[in-house]
């Protein structure tokens, strides 16, 4: 998943960053490991090594605390000896040499995500302790993941189990959106293309559209069917040139509706409950009856055909052709 990419990433970074630093604070205080004050000192006198750091402190092999606690402004020695063993970071697997960083975890005075690095301190082979450095993920340096795919790839969510266990139970409700389909495509294929919408979620069975607008990106519109079939609808959006960095071409638009129109009606028991399209990060999103939602770039949906969504029995082919669309004026 993306968000486990981007805290492998900020982790990479981060051990990057304090890897030798924190190797030679390690021998630094081995030599002066029976002196908590002097291991404060120390730890003082390195602090600047250690960029966006909140805490840098000691602690011995059985999670007390062995020095201060030392922060940007200040030291604090009273917290000297306090156990820290059931805490987050120490309840993983321990760096006996070397370095490790734990999992994110919160904070437990101020409940921020945050990440501590261990630094075993050792001598002549055996563990002395350990240098703990606390970081906030939020203080970490925003980095931009670097992929070889530029559109997401295929992801299923599964639904509510409830909805799953009785699919087979239900059958296709006709909405208002099902009896006048060939307009709310046409309407929406020209918003999209001609008016400045750039993500639009088309919930079909509750008869609901849902639009962004690049002139209002932060905010959303949601239409009913008497409003989405008002002759007025367009005049409420200004014409906008198509947008030059969308990911989806504007001849694709079309034959994505089509295959929303084809995939509404191609079961009456496995059927689309809503579709989903954004222009600009090329992606489209499909809801089924079974309440399984399914994200993937333009490309691929494009690809699959109507027996991969609904099954070998049904002999509908996906369109290959787009829905007879009549071109805005």
């Amino acid at each position: 998943m993306w968000i486990d990419k981007t805290i492998s990433q900020k982790k990479r970074f981060l051990a990057g960053c304090i890897i030798k630093p924190m190797r030679r604070l390690s021998k630094l205080c081995s030599n002066d490991w029976g002196n908590p004050e002097q291991l404060t000192q120390i730890l003082q006198l390195h602090f600047q090594n250690f960029p966006t750091c909140q805490l840098l402190y000691c602690l011995d092999a059985k999670g007390t605390q062995f020095s201060g606690l030392v922060s940007n402004n200040e030291v604090d020695l009273a917290s000297l000896g306090q156990d820290l063993h059931e805490r987050p970071f120490f309840q993983g697997l321990l760096p006996y040499k070397g370095m490790a960083l734990s999992a994110i975890y919160l904070n437990h005075k101020n409940a921020q995500p945050c990440i501590t690095a261990l630094a075993a301190v050792t001598h002549e082979g055996d563990l002395l302790g350990f240098i703990a450095a606390d970081f906030y993920i939020s203080h970490l340096p925003r980095l931009t993941l670097q992929t070889n795919e530029p559109q997401r790839s295929w992801t299923q969510y599964k639904g509510d189990p409830s909805i799953r266990s009785t699919v087979f139970m239900q059958e296709r409700t006709v909405s208002h959106f099902d009896l006048r389909l060939e307009k709310v495509t046409y309407v929406i294929s020209t918003l999209l293309k001609k008016h400045g919408i750039f993500h639009a979620q088309i919930d079909f069975s509750s008869s609901r559209l849902v639009l962004w607008s690049v002139e209002s990106p932060f905010d959303f519109r949601v239409l009913c069917a008497d409003e989405l079939f008002a002759h007025e609808l367009m005049d409420t959006y200004s014409r906008q040139d198509y947008p030059a960095d969308a990911l989806i071409p504007e001849n694709l638009i079309t034959k994505v509706l089509a295959q929303f129109k084809a995939l509404r009606h191609a079961d009456e028991t496995i059927y689309l409950r809503s579709g989903m399209i954004n222009i600009i990060n090329g992606t489209v999103g499909l809801t089924f009856s079974c309440d399984g939602f399914h994200m993937m770039s333009v490309t691929e949906f494009l690809n699959k055909d109507i027996q991969f969504w609904i099954g070998a029995n049904v002999d509908q082919k996906m369109p290959s052709t787009t829905i007879p669309f009549m071109e805005s004026a």
